[in-house]
């Protein structure tokens, strides 16, 4: 998942913001974002 994405995903305004999760690995990040949305 591109880092817009995940900036859209986590509702984050500024992409600096996202950028201090960009170390966490797209599996990680993937299985963080299914669970997100399941628990809605």
């Amino acid at each position: 998942m591109a880092l817009d994405g995940i900036q859209k995903l986590l509702g984050h305004s500024d992409p600096s913001m996202t950028q201090k999760y960009a170390n966490l690995t797209i599996d990680k990040a993937s299985f963080d974002a299914v669970d997100m949305l399941n628990a809605l």
